[in-house]
């Protein structure tokens, strides 16, 4: 008896849904096609009708193949290891090139989305996808430039703009003023932190009788009889600035006893009357209070401007933004300037703010600004501005932003000497 042999020849890949036809869909297909590359997997008898209309042919035919329009794409790798992708009816391809590579999804195991974002961060703030940008390369690119801070801010001092602080007698004269007529048992609070030798103690221009100030350092340093000078040991032996974090984001627990808690770092000189400010504060039924950045409004772009100034490493910031774009947390969501905020100490939402902002900071960039709204955002926090819209430390004539460092310490050093004011 004769057999017949039945030969089951292999359908489409299983990973192939319905190809998408959305203009949307098309549009970004047709900037990540590389026309050579998948001409060169076709059958030669098949090349001249798939070059007259790339995309259909890719669409019809092409995928049902196997071919990759892009060299650095493998539709059945991403389909294995993005499963989700198929049983949600997508293309890979279309999948990625349109929403996967936000979520961190990588196209091919030899190419990195991290790594390449880490390359070029600009993509971060509005695509294109890696692969249109890959395939861009050999062009020049118009990048999206990053705001920056306006140099002529009133109260914003640099190398070419030194800031001139007040004699030595009248800050002592000051500094004596202040205590003798200091309250007690006040519940405003002022603090700052100085972890190894980033800066100097720098006494405010304003004292203000109703506050109490507070230093948190690793240093030796004198308070000038009006700071309370708390000694500790850094959080982080090797990273002086997540140390300095630290105390930034615990202040909660670090001084509970307070209504109201104002933070500026110590590069921050105070002019104005910061009970007033505190008052103003705690007539709103906000915990915290922040300013906003002075040129940016953006997360994400936040993100490049650390990039380009060399703020943190690629390998913390880019996959922190990743799980954020996973998050879905939106672009138009504001961005704080952490160097000046106030909280409510005694407010569960405060506490819960900083302790999951600190959250965020240990485990990505030690940058706060990167974290902060991210946080505001996901736990709908209420706050404040603390000087007023659009106000900050370079525009409020309460406060100027001094450079960093200790050049200025000389203009301290009378300070250090005894008062003769009982304190």
């Amino acid at each position: 008896m004769r057999q017949i042999l039945i030969v089951h020849r292999p359908g489409p890949p299983s990973y192939l849904a319905k190809a998408d036809s959305t203009p949307n869909a098309l549009n970004a297909l047709s900037a990540v096609f590389d026309l050579s590359h998948y001409l060169a997997q076709l059958p030669a008898a098949s090349r001249r009708s798939a070059k007259a209309a790339p995309i259909q042919h890719y669409l019809d035919t092409g995928r049902t193949l196997g071919c990759s329009p892009h060299p650095w794409f493998d539709a059945a790798w991403y389909a294995s290891r993005y499963p989700e992708v198929i049983a949600g009816g997508r293309d890979p391809l279309i999948h990625y090139a349109t929403h996967g590579w936000t979520l961190d999804y990588h196209p091919h195991p030899g190419f990195d989305n991290n790594h390449y974002l880490a390359n070029h961060p600009e993509l971060m703030l509005s695509g294109p996808c890696p692969l249109t940008h890959w395939s861009m390369s050999t062009v020049k690119f118009a990048h999206r430039s990053v705001r920056s801070v306006a140099e002529d801010a009133p109260g914003y001092y640099r190398g070419n703009r030194p800031y001139t602080h007040t004699s030595p007698a009248l800050m002592r004269a000051r500094r004596d003023d202040y205590l003798r007529l200091r309250k007690v048992k006040n519940r405003i609070a002022f603090c700052t932190s100085i972890i190894g030798d980033y800066d100097t103690l720098r006494l405010p221009e304003h004292l203000s009788p109703e506050v109490d100030y507070h230093l948190f350092t690793d240093q030796p340093l004198h308070g000038y009889g009006v700071f309370n000078v708390h000694q500790i040991q850094p959080h982080h032996a090797y990273d002086k600035t997540r140390s300095a974090r630290y105390l930034k984001l615990h202040l909660y627990t670090l001084l509970p006893d307070y209504d109201v808690i104002i933070y500026a770092d110590a590069n921050v000189m105070v002019k104005g009357n910061l009970a007033v400010i505190a008052c103003n504060f705690a007539g709103t039924e906000a915990p915290v209070a922040f300013v906003p950045h002075p040129a940016r409004k953006c997360l994400y772009e936040e993100a490049v401007a650390c990039f380009a100034a060399q703020r943190d490493t690629a390998e913390r910031i880019v996959p922190q933004m990743s799980a954020y774009r996973r998050d879905a947390f939106p672009s138009d969501q504001g961005l704080i300037e952490g160097n000046l905020f106030a909280l409510r100490p005694n407010q569960p939402a405060a506490t819960r703010f900083f302790s999951a902002w600190w959250e965020e900071l240990e485990k990505g960039s030690r940058r706060d600004q990167l974290s902060a709204n991210y946080v505001i955002w996901k736990q709908c926090l209420q706050h404040v501005a603390l000087l007023g819209p659009g106000l900050n430390t370079r525009n409020h004539p309460s406060f100027a932003l001094l450079p960093h460092g200790t050049h200025d310490a000389p203009a301290f050093a009378g300070l250090t000497q005894q008062t003769s004011i009982a304190t």
